[in-house]
């Protein structure tokens, strides 16, 4: 824990390697598609009606996450801190959309396998994502969130 913030020290890398900012790499900026997110120790793909969407550009990262919109920072420390929209929906998919949000928060590290993106936890992959351009559509941009 960071004794003036509250918050514990992380250090986002990208095999292995730390970064000095995650928005300056090339493989995570873009609009990404999640096509599993870690549930009770298990990647399972969204639920049926969600689309989680994470755009990063820069040093700006918005998205959907399932109900809500989000927006915030990428820095070295990762993601956040997130502002969200503050619509309800179905509970199922307002779990989902917490526990994405959660692992957004507390990932240390992003690798890329061909053209995918993972981001992980303690070594363990939490979300999966896939380029969006490969699955069609094309999120709001970051700016605009």
């Amino acid at each position: 824990m960071s004794p003036t913030t509250g918050a514990r020290p992380r250090n986002i890398q990208i095999h292995g390697v730390p970064i000095p900012n995650l928005g300056d790499m090339h493989v995570s900026e873009g609009s990404w598609l999640v096509t599993e997110i870690a549930v009770g120790g298990e990647l399972v793909p969204p639920l049926e009606g969600a689309r989680l969407t994470l755009e990063i550009a820069g040093d700006r990262v918005g998205g959907s996450a399932g109900v809500n919109r989000f927006v915030g920072q990428v820095s070295e420390d990762g993601f956040g801190p997130l502002a969200t929209t503050m619509r309800a929906g179905p509970p199922d998919l307002m779990d989902q959309e917490r526990l994405f949000l959660s692992h957004l928060d507390e990932i240390d590290s992003v690798e890329s396998i061909g053209e995918e993106m993972v981001l992980l936890v303690s070594g363990i992959v939490v979300v999966s994502l896939a380029p969006l351009n490969s699955e069609g559509g094309n999120p709001q941009r970051v700016e605009n969130v």
